[in-house]
């Protein structure tokens, strides 16, 4: 089973810590901006998905979401540069968006609004908080969109092959 392991950088004496304990497939790991916590998917046998948090401090796991999309070593989730929202793909019947969770009011609300047939599975955030790059893909063709806090898209690439990440 896939796990999550920490390892401190610059010690004499580096320890391999192992962040989560469980029966099922822990992937997709995203830091915190005060890297206190992490945000990760946990898949089960039947590939359900789950999105949860751990304090590292307190080494406290929270369930956020068990709707999530996880794609492989697509990255579908993003912690916002603020600390305050997460990004995550939710699973519609017949799509995939982008939904954001609110840290402070414990909130989740759509981000992106993909057509019937199209999957937006990774997702990035801006250095403000308030827009991200989306990669949409609509069977082999991908697309990039920039989506602003109120639902506006702009096209930024459209219909290439293969998108396996995003950077801003």
């Amino acid at each position: 089973k896939a796990q999550i392991f920490i390892e401190e950088v610059g010690t004499l004496n580096p320890t391999l810590r192992q962040v989560s304990m469980t029966n099922q497939h822990d992937v997709s790991p995203s830091w915190s901006p005060d890297s206190q916590s992490l945000a990760y998917f946990r898949r089960d046998d039947q590939n359900n998905c789950s999105l949860h948090v751990r304090e590292l401090i307190g080494n406290h796991e929270q369930l956020i979401a068990d709707d999530c999309m996880s794609a492989g070593f697509l990255q579908g989730l993003d912690w916002s540069p603020d600390g305050t929202k997460i990004a995550y793909a939710k699973k519609f019947p017949d799509r995939v968006a982008v939904v954001v969770y609110n840290l402070l009011d414990k909130t989740i609300k759509p981000y992106s609004f993909p057509n019937a047939g199209e999957k937006d599975l990774i997702m990035k955030w801006a250095r403000d908080s308030n827009e991200m790059i989306i990669g949409r893909s609509t069977g082999l063709n991908s697309s990039i969109y920039s989506v602003d806090n109120t639902g506006g898209e702009k096209i930024l690439v459209k219909n290439e092959n293969t998108l396996i990440g995003l950077a801003w």
